[in-house]
């Protein structure tokens, strides 16, 4: 698994790209104050998913995955006495963005 570096610091729209093994994903994030979430867009050369909301302790790509990438993002909890879901400022610490293969996601889940 792969912790995805982020900092809500920098700004509240950021891009950036990180090598995934086989292929770089670019990473597009934003900020909604609307809907009080943060949205990302995945992009490689073989495909992206747009406008992904990054909920907590889901597959966000799932059946959708059009990236070519041979796994899936999930935003995972780091610090066990946080009691708020994901904010603008907690992204990056007490939540994090992580990608794992699918066989490392179902090593995780116990499958």
């Amino acid at each position: 698994m792969k912790i995805i570096p982020f900092s809500p610091s920098i700004s509240s729209r950021q891009n950036f790209s990180v090598n995934l093994g086989e292929l770089v994903c670019e990473f597009r994030m934003t900020w909604n104050s609307r809907v009080n979430s943060w949205f990302c867009d995945f992009k490689t050369s073989t495909g992206e998913n747009d406008s992904v909301r990054l909920v907590e302790n889901s597959p966000l790509l799932g059946g959708s995955n059009k990236t070519g990438l041979a796994g899936d993002f999930r935003v995972l909890k780091f610090n066990k006495l946080c009691q708020d879901p994901v904010t603008y400022d907690n992204l990056g610490s007490d939540w994090r963005l992580v990608f794992g293969t699918h066989d490392e996601w179902e090593a995780f889940d116990g499958v």
